[in-house]
């Protein structure tokens, strides 16, 4: 039934491309481009039109069904699988040329249920008639323009051709290269080194854990490749991949696409508490499965991503990201924040009045420099209240449980009185220690020391810093994965991990060892993706992006 539905669509398209008659009411196409792409059902002549060169489609594009091709006399294509493109293969699926009555039918097979290309290639019997100008680029918008909700494969491959940058519609490209606070440093080499560091990891990481789901929306995989596992995405990488995607435009010609794909990801999983929040997990079934309650730092995440694409592409398209901005701030504010200290809450399930996770935070969502840009866009000065409390926490673990390192434990309690490190097993056995939550510390007050330069983020990243320069004796590989406050490394981890070291690198900007820092950001290029998993490579990938000079704020002035 399903071919010979496609092959009655093609008869019909077929009918319709070489008809003097109109169909529908619709005039046949007048011929501008080289190359034309019809979709299989699409009656009406909707196509994207294609100029001669290499041109990325979509399986989209396709409707996942056989499609058609219109080409030109004097051209030929060469239909590329997503795979052979991305490896430079010459084994291309499959050669279409012009021929009666030109209409080449293309399998969604072939484009491999990803992303593909279509080299379009002129020949040497071409008529000056049919030479176009390859300066255009007539495919951007119907490419980043990702409508189709038909695709039911979560499995898709975003875009990954990066190669020809389009800054058209980006107010902040990236590079930005930045400037910080006074009295900070970057990483030894030029701009242009640590740019292309950056876009060569981003390469990577975007193809591993960029997904797509039922053609327009995007998501962070959780599990990377391994998409056998339960669950599939988290709201944490949620908010880490929208940060990336606004700090990336301009490198990566799609990134808008993909930010729009994954704010309609986030708008389809609602906390099931206060539903203008994300719901932290999802399950395999993706936004059509079941949800949860909210954890506070995707959302935090999120909305600083909203304030970045306000920023970056204006809000008066598709999206008006300044409005959700502000709605989600707000009830950020309402559900996640704790009223009495002034810190964070876990999620919209707890209450400041719990009593046992109600006095609680996790200082890894001590995002300041996100408290910061929320105060100045809606003009509420409680977010400088949650700063000085996320500062008054830290400095309180720093002088009176971890004097000698100034690291900062997983979890805390008594936030409204004698504050402490959380017991083990309030969450996790390593709640009183600085493991997987709070390596993400340096990095977060880190960040705040370089939009702001505020002393007390320099006080409690110096503390940081002598410890782990001391404690790995200047060699960032002896760096362990996990403490115990009192500095002594954990059991069992004696191994490197980006999520321990990339962060450090961000800390370090705060101080005046060159030399450190040089070696951190050296150890972290050097490391593969292939070694880490989706929270390390993210939170590496994010590092990177703030070592490099291109961490971006709502503030941010014109280049």
């Amino acid at each position: 039934m399903k071919h010979s539905k496609t092959f009655v669509g093609i008869l019909l398209l077929m009918f319709w491309m070489n008809s003097t008659f109109m169909v529908f009411g619709k005039k046949p196409h007048v011929r501008e481009y080289p190359v034309e792409l019809y979709e299989a059902y699409n009656y009406k002549g909707s196509f994207i039109g294609l100029k001669e060169g290499k041109h990325c489609i979509k399986n989209t594009d396709f409707d996942n069904k056989a499609s058609s091709i219109y080409i030109v006399p004097g051209y030929e294509v060469k239909l590329y699988r997503w795979k052979d493109a991305r490896e430079n293969s010459e084994n291309y699926t499959v050669t279409l040329k012009e021929s009666v009555p030109n209409l080449k039918s293309v399998d969604g097979k072939n484009m491999n249920n990803k992303t593909s290309y279509l080299e379009i290639i002129k020949l040497d019997s071409a008529d000056d008639k049919n030479e176009t100008d390859q300066s255009g680029n007539d495919t951007e918008n119907s490419n980043n323009t990702n409508t189709d909700t038909s695709t039911t494969n979560s499995n898709d491959q975003p875009d990954t051709n990066n190669s020809s940058p389009d800054n058209s519609g980006n107010k902040f490209p990236f590079p930005r290269n930045e400037k910080y606070a006074d009295g900070s440093i970057m990483p030894s080499g030029s701009a242009d080194t640590l740019n292309k560091q950056v876009t060569e990891f981003y390469d990577k990481w975007k193809e591993r854990y960029v997904g797509s789901w039922k053609g327009n929306l995007n998501y962070v995989k959780f599990n990377g490749d391994n998409l056998k596992k339960e669950k599939i995405s988290v709201s944490e990488g949620h908010g880490y991949g929208m940060i990336i995607m606004a700090s990336m435009a301009g490198y990566d010609r799609n990134a808008k696409s993909l930010f729009d794909g994954m704010f309609r990801w986030f708008k389809k999983c609602p906390s099931t508490i206060n539903k203008k929040l994300m719901s932290w997990l999802q399950l395999k079934e993706g936004p059509d499965g079941k949800q949860s309650d909210s954890a506070t730092d995707g959302d935090l995440d999120i909305a600083y991503a909203l304030l970045l694409a306000d920023k970056q592409w204006g809000s008066s398209g598709e999206i008006n990201y300044s409005q959700e901005a502000e709605t989600l701030i707000a009830a950020i504010m309402e559900s996640e924040i704790n009223k009495k200290s002034w810190t964070p809450l876990l999620g919209d399930w707890v209450s400041p009045d719990d009593k046992k996770y109600g006095d609680s935070t996790r200082p890894s969502d001590f995002m300041v420099a996100n408290f910061e840009a929320f105060m100045n866009f809606t003009g509420n000065k409680d977010w400088g209240k949650v700063v000085d409390g996320c500062y008054k926490v830290v400095t309180t673990i720093q002088e009176k449980h971890a004097k000698s390192s100034g690291l900062v434990s997983d979890f805390v309690v008594n936030t409204t009185g004698n504050i402490e490190p959380a017991p083990s097993g309030l969450l996790e056995e390593s709640d009183p220690n600085y493991y997987y939550n709070s390596c993400r510390v340096p990095w977060r007050i880190g960040t705040g020391y370089l939009v702001s330069g505020s002393q007390k983020a320099k006080a409690i990243l110096d503390k940081m810093n002598e410890f782990f320069k001391r404690s790995t004796q200047g060699n960032p590989e002896k760096l362990k994965s996990g403490y115990a406050l009192s500095g002594e490394a954990l059991p069992k981890s004696d191994y490197l991990s980006m999520a321990f070291l990339a962060p450090i690198g961000v800390s370090a900007m705060s101080g005046n060892d060159q030399e450190w820092l040089d070696k951190i950001w050296k150890k972290t290029v050097e490391q593969s993706l292939d070694n880490e998993q989706y929270f390390e490579n993210t939170i590496k990938m994010i590092c990177m992006i703030i070592m490099s000079g291109n961490w971006m704020t709502p503030d941010a002035k014109n280049p």
